[in-house]
């Protein structure tokens, strides 16, 4: 008989009906091992073989005709000793078996005895519960793979006592065998301040902690870690990262700045607070701690800041700053803007402008001798046109002069010619000195009459000085080399 003709009593329709709603497999056989009744979820996982399922089958027909019909993958020898490991296991009661069919189903067959002598067959497919317990497993093998060849040390251990429960082969080599994770900590407060963080927010990145290496070696690391849960209970996996190699090129880089001639400077963007300074900056600025105070006038730092928030960096940004002395320079500042540990930092180099403040006004001061120059050079050409547009006339005047005294008889008339003479004579001298000092010519060194000299500076000298009753006189020695 099958589910649907179960004997006996007036609530047979009730248990046919939660038979069949059961999600396993259930069959039932009597004394003599032959079907009573069985629910449609067995047929289905008996697969090749549910046309047999007949009220009176046997059950050792069901199972040779099972193993002959290929219904079962990890059969091995005959339809005989397949049938004998099944009646070992019904024999045992009700340890579990694992059953694989060959459709690529797994099935957990469990035997239980009956009170009639009997059993009850009991079918619960297993295929999904398998390739998840697969994939967990496969997922594990892979991770602990990952960390077996990760070069960078992984430690778990438990949060309570610090037990280590797995070390990274890369974690034994850098820091032995310890049993315990709180060993590695030279200050045992690190570890403290570790775990609290670890309390706090469940994960710590880049912790810098000073720890004992392999052999009791003290070391620098960086340690990442957050908290899990295994077999129940709270663990610390923890990464950690030797940072020797890291200090001692950081140490390499800073000697080399601070070796620099150049004023460098690095300082918070928000608060101008100083996070690093180059000799020079000490020198050019004083011992301060802020950047804030090298300013004179505090509003400059804030232009500063607007263009360089505005383009990412300035270049040559002029302002007045007080010296290491209080006194005001004026410097140029070229600066970056950076990310360094999440907040804007500000690299900047600085360069005090008073050489060139000086050279510049020098080169004024020159190009103004210069303009001067020039402007004397332009008088001297205008006053060799004018000269020798005066002197053409002037020839004149001393000529008609000269003919008025050949020609005079009258006293009065000989002064006043001779006046005139000497007038015209006197212009014409001035006209040649001056045609003389706008003449240019190269310069040359060569023997001079030192009294005719000073005669011609003494004349251009007296030029003008007698309308203001100033009288010019010369005394010169006869004999001058």
């Amino acid at each position: 008989m099958d589910s649907t003709h179960l004997p006996g009593t007036a609530n047979s329709d009730l248990l046919a009906d939660a038979f069949e709603a059961l999600a396993e497999g259930i069959a039932i056989f009597d004394a003599d091992h032959r079907l009573m009744i069985c629910n449609s979820r067995y047929r289905e996982m008996l697969g090749g073989a549910e046309d047999l399922l007949k009220p009176g089958v046997s059950w050792k027909e069901l199972i040779f005709a099972s193993a002959e019909r290929g219904v079962y993958a990890d059969r091995h020898g005959s339809a005989e000793d397949f049938y004998n490991e099944a009646l070992r296991h019904l024999r045992r009661g009700s340890e579990k078996r694992i059953v694989a069919h060959a459709d690529g189903r797994t099935f957990e067959v469990s035997y239980n005895a009956t009170r009639n002598g009997g059993f009850v067959v009991t079918r619960a497919e297993i295929t999904d519960r398998l390739r998840a317990e697969a994939k967990v497993r496969d997922a594990e093998a892979l991770l602990r793979t990952i960390l077996d060849t990760n070069p960078t040390p992984v430690v778990m251990a438990r949060l309570a006592d610090s037990k280590i429960l797995y070390r990274s082969p890369a974690a034994y080599d850098a820091y032995g065998d310890t049993e315990y994770a709180s060993d590695f900590y030279i200050h045992a407060e690190d570890r403290t301040a570790y775990v609290d963080a670890l309390r706090q927010s469940g994960r710590v990145r880049d912790r810098r902690i000073q720890i004992r290496g392999a052999g009791g070696k003290k070391m620098m690391v960086s340690v990442s870690g957050g908290l899990t849960v295994h077999d129940g209970e709270t663990c610390v996996v923890s990464s950690v990262t030797d940072l020797t190699e890291q200090l001692e090129r950081e140490a390499m880089i800073r000697t080399v700045v601070e070796a620099c001639p150049a004023p460098i400077l690095m300082n918070r963007a928000a608060s101008g607070e100083i996070l690093f300074k180059s000799p020079q900056i000490s020198a050019l600025f004083g011992e301060i701690d802020n950047a804030s105070a090298f300013y004179e006038n505090p509003e400059d730092r804030h232009g500063f800041l607007a263009a360089l928030r505005a383009k990412g960096a300035v270049t040559e940004f002029r302002a007045r700053f007080r010296n290491a002395q209080g006194k005001p320079i004026w410097c140029a500042i070229s600066a970056r803007l950076i990310q360094w540990e999440g907040e804007d930092v500000i690299v900047s180099h600085s360069r005090d402008l008073t050489p060139q403040l000086a050279i510049e006004a020098e080169l004024g001061r020159q190009r103004e001798q210069v303009f001067q120059s020039e402007k004397m050079s332009a008088l001297g050409g205008l006053l060799a046109g004018v000269a020798h547009e005066l002197n053409n006339p002037l020839s004149v005047v001393v000529g008609h002069a000269m003919m008025l005294q050949d020609e005079a008889r009258d006293p009065a008339m000989l002064r006043t010619t001779r006046k005139i003479s000497e007038a015209a004579e006197r212009c014409a001298k001035i006209i040649r000195t001056f045609l003389t000092m706008a003449r240019q010519e190269p310069a040359r060194i060569e023997e001079t009459d030192l009294n005719e000299l000073v005669d011609t500076t003494v004349e251009v000298a007296r030029y003008g000085r007698t309308s203001q009753a100033i009288n010019v006189t010369a005394e010169l020695a006869a004999e001058v080399p």
